[in-house]
Parts: structure tokens; C-alpha cells; sequence
């Protein structure tokens, strides 16, 4: 791999990890903060919403993200072309939007059962409209994620600092929720008016929308949107399936765990895979075998920080636990066991996003979203009937199965395909 490659990822990561460390340092601070000032029945609740919204946020985005990123990577200087995926893509996106609260919301209020939920889940539709002005998928093609990410620290760093200041009562769930959901839809403004400055918008309502063009968008991220489909049943689903089945403090402990796990990983990877998906996708036309062994280093680098994070857990555990899950029974043994599914999620993220994806052609990118499948056909509804048998359990086994799969299938289809 020639030298200047590797450099230049190495810089974007260090920098990524400078702004994403400051994005993550208020999520980190307030997550804690939040487990320790609200009750395990309004953790729950709040972690409801954010689970359920989720579901919107899939429905909305449809997988665009990802094949829309890699195309505008490979035709950033192209003005035209950018402008006319970035109005087809927002306008996509809105008409879901609408759709989603058309059909989606009378099914949820007609659940007595998830009655408790439901001003926690309207509050997080601002996480929606956020979701769509905060154009991560541009600012990624046309590799200025810093820019992006700078956005999305000043949103935070105005947004959630209020969460240590208003947050008194143990059962205001309303306050963590307006704020998280605030945080995102302030980083989308914060995105328009950067682009408007920059006369991106130039000929923007000129542009036309041909319906082939639309067409081909969604057969192009079909097969995403039925593998994000799958991710988000067996993550933001389970906590769904556990407000059907249990109680909120239960959903509580379950949501506790698995964004203290997810947390974690994510602040590793998400600034690793960010930087190096633009390179390695154009690696992939231009210089494959400089792809590969830059794909290569990469799953080494995650693979090493995540282990130590994983012993330092350890050495920790026990300040960690009596300071934030005091009021969660039986967390030690849960999160002693949940905390190894950090090594599979993110090796796994690797393999799949930078190697089948980025890397990869066609035919690896079915192999992809099909691993997805499969986890959402076979082991979801088994993680429904583990979850009526024993509620906290059955989530975490199925939450750990899952990764471990998909870790298990990218490295299988990796290693066939020759891409490692």
C-alpha cells in the first residue's frame, strides 16, 4: 500500500477522533449522570423512545446513506451530480417522513400496552427531522467529515450540558429526551447554513427530479434498507419486544447495558470507519490490493483498541458500577458478560463496511445486507420467544447471538470473496 495512503487515513482518524471526542465526551458524562439521577423506570422510558424512533429514522434514511456516500465520493467533483443526489435524496427522505407518522404512529397508540411511551416517543420525532438535515452521507462523499463533525460537537456541547443542570426530579424522562433529540435537529441547521454560505444551494430548486432517477435510488438502497431492517430489530428492537413483554425498569437495566456496551464500541469505530470508507471505496477502483492491505491494518487497529478498552473495563469495573448502576440489581454479572460483544460489533463493522461494502463490488454488498437477513428472519423472532421465557436474559443472549453472527458471517464471506 503506498505510503501517502496509510498517512493520510491515519491523520483523518487522529482528527476524527479530536472532534468525535468531544462528541462523545457529553453522551459519556451524560449517560452516567442519567443512570445515576433517574429511576430504572424513567431510564426506560427514555430509552424507549429512543428505541422506538429508531424505527422512523430507519423507515426515513431507507438505506440511502451508504451507496449515496460511496457515489458522491466517486463524482466529488462533479457539482452537478452532487447537488441533483442531494435533492433527490432530501425530498425521498421528507415523503417518508410523512408517511412513517401516517402509518406508523396509529399503530403505536393502539397498543395500551405501550401507552406509558408515548409522549417519550413524540418528543424523539425531532430526532427525525434532525436525522434528515444532518446530511452525514454528504459530508462524507465529499470527505469533509470534520466539518461535519465539528457541526455536530457545537450542537452537543450546547444542547446536553443542560441535562446535569434541569434534570432534578427521578422521573423526568421528558427533560435527556427533548435535549438528545434537540442535539441532532441543531447539528442539521448548523449543516444547511454551512452549505447555504458556501452557495451549495446554488440552482437548487432548478434542479429536476426525474422519476428514474428516484427509481433507481431506492433499487439501489433496497438491499440496505432490509439489512439496516434487521440491525435495528435485534438492537433497538429488543428494547421494543422488552416494553411488550416487561416492565420499564427492566427495559431500563437492558437499555442501560446496551448503550454503555454500544457506547464504547462506537467511540472507537465510528471515527476509524468515517475516515476510511472515501479512501477505501475509491481504493477499490484504483488500486484494490492497496485497499485490501489498508483494510487489513485497519481491522488490526479496531481490533486493539477495543482490547484494551475490554481489560480496562476491568480494572475499573467495580468504580464503574458502584457510582452508575447502583440502583440496577444483578448489573455486574449482565454487563460482565455483555461487554465482550464490543470485540464483534466492531471487527464485524470493519469487515462489513470497509471490506464488503467499500471495498467490495455488487456481489459482496448482497453478501452483506444478506448476513443482516438472516439475523432479522431467524434470530429476532427466537430472541421473542427468549425474551417472554426470561425478559433480561433472553434480550442480552439475543443481543450477543446476533453480533456474534454477523461477526461470524462478514469474516466467512471476507475471507471467500478474497477481500482479507
Amino acid at each position: 500500500m503506498k505510503a501517502h495512503n496509510f498517512k493520510s487515513f491515519a491523520l483523518n482518524v487522529m482528527q476524527l477522533y479530536f472532534v468525535q471526542g468531544l462528541n462523545y465526551v457529553l453522551p459519556l458524562l451524560c449517560l452516567p449522570y442519567l443512570l445515576t439521577k433517574l429511576s430504572p423506570d424513567a431510564f426506560g422510558t427514555f430509552s424507549f423512545g429512543q428505541a422506538f424512533v429508531q424505527f422512523i429514522i430507519l423507515f426515513v434514511d431507507f438505506g440511502f446513506n451508504m451507496p449515496v456516500s460511496k457515489k458522491i465520493a466517486l463524482n466529488a467533483n462533479d457539482d452537478a451530480f452532487v447537488l441533483s443526489t442531494y435533492k433527490r435524496i432530501i425530498t425521498l427522505k421528507f415523503v417518508l417522513f410523512g408517511l412513517a407518522v401516517l402509518l406508523l404512529l396509529p399503530i403505536f397508540y393502539s397498543l395500551a400496552s405501550w401507552e406509558i411511551y408515548r409522549t417519550a416517543v413524540l418528543l424523539s420525532l425531532i430526532t427525525v427531522l434532525g436525522s434528515i438535515l444532518s446530511p452525514l452521507w454528504l459530508f462524507q462523499g465529499l470527505n469533509q467529515l470534520k466539518t461535519y463533525n465539528v457541526f455536530n460537537a457545537i450542537s452537543r456541547f450546547v444542547t446536553l450540558p443542560f441535562i446535569f443542570i434541569l434534570i432534578k426530579d427521578d422521573s423526568d424522562y421528558i427533560t435527556p429526551t427533548l435535549l438528545y433529540s434537540s442535539a441532532l435537529f441543531l447539528a442539521g441547521l448548523i449543516s444547511i447554513a454551512y452549505l447555504y454560505a458556501n452557495h451549495f444551494y446554488k440552482g437548487f430548486w432548478k434542479v429536476p427530479l426525474f422519476f428514474h432517477d428516484i427509481k433507481s435510488e431506492i433499487r439501489d438502497s433496497y438491499g440496505f434498507f432490509l439489512s439496516n431492517s434487521a440491525v435495528s430489530l435485534y438492537t433497538n428492537g429488543l428494547i421494543v419486544v422488552l416494553g411488550a413483554f416487561s416492565t420499564s425498569s427492566v427495559v431500563g437495566l437492558f437499555g442501560a447495558i446496551d448503550r454503555f456496551v454500544r457506547m464504547i464500541c462506537f467511540s472507537v469505530f465510528v471515527p476509524i470507519s468515517q475516515a476510511a470508507f472515501p479512501m477505501v471505496s475509491r481504493l477499490g477502483v484504483e488500486d484494490i490490493n492497496s485497499g485490501k492491505k489498508l483494510l487489513k491494518k485497519i481491522i488490526f487497529l479496531t481490533l486493539g483498541l477495543l482490547s484494551l478498552i475490554l481489560l480496562g473495563y476491568f480494572m475499573v469495573e467495580n468504580i464503574i458500577i458502584s457510582r452508575f448502576f447502583k440502583d440496577y440489581p444483578n448489573v455486574r454479572s449482565y454487563l460482565r458478560i455483555a461487554i465482550f460483544t464490543i470485540l464483534p460489533i466492531g471487527v464485524g463493522g470493519a469487515l462489513g463496511q470497509l471490506g464488503l461494502v467499500a471495498l467490495g463490488g455488487e456481489k459482496e454488498k448482497k453478501l452483506f445486507y444478506s448476513g443482516y437477513l438472516i439475523v432479522g428472519l431467524v434470530i429476532f423472532p427466537m430472541s421473542i420467544l427468549l425474551i417472554m421465557l426470561s425478559p433480561l436474559n433472553g434480550a442480552i443472549t439475543a443481543m450477543m447471538g446476533a453480533e456474534i453472527f454477523v461477526f461470524l458471517w462478514m469474516a466467512f464471506i471476507a475471507i471467500k470473496r478474497g477481500i482479507i
